[in-house]
């Protein structure tokens, strides 16, 4: 007997899918900072910014996806293309559109999308990469941020 075994390995997301994806506190920091933007309502929505969970909407037209059974989870195909959603950001250049919550994608859009689930590290890292920009809610009481903004984000922001 060969001394080995293969384990079938599940891949563990960085946050529970099985959770809604909500941030009632990013939220409120966004909307008191836009009342007033004072230092300690700064540092309030920093923090939420650097800990909040985001969800960016993809667009799977020419995606290939095995949905595992009885699973939220499912692998996409090498060779997929996957398109996330861009807006318009606060130079007039490409910024990626993060969403705190369902309700505020739905405040941006009546189509039925798909959305990835990322952690803040993982969500600014992306926004660096794919555009520089973010903007967060961009259905609403929107949050634009520049480039030096977002790779602040992406250098300070915790992992889940």
């Amino acid at each position: 007997m060969w001394p080995f075994r293969k384990e079938s390995q599940l891949v563990t997301p960085p946050v529970d899918l099985d959770v809604p994806v909500t941030n009632p506190a990013l939220v409120a920091a966004i909307k008191c900072f836009a009342e007033s933007q004072d230092e300690q309502r700064l540092v309030g929505l920093l923090s939420e910014l650097r800990r909040s969970v985001y969800l960016i909407v993809v667009y799977m037209d020419k995606t290939a996806v095995d949905k595992q059974p009885d699973s939220n989870q499912a692998t996409i195909k090498k060779g997929s293309i996957i398109g996330v959603l861009e807006v318009e950001g606060p130079d007039g250049g490409r910024s990626l559109a993060l969403f705190s919550d369902w309700d505020s994608i739905r405040k941006f859009t009546s189509d039925e999308v798909s959305t990835l689930v990322m952690p803040a590290k993982q969500a600014w890292s992306f926004a660096v990469e794919k555009c520089g920009a973010a903007v967060v809610n961009p259905g609403g009481l929107a949050l634009p941020l520049d480039r030096d903004q977002v790779n602040d984000l992406a250098r300070t922001s915790v992992s889940a």
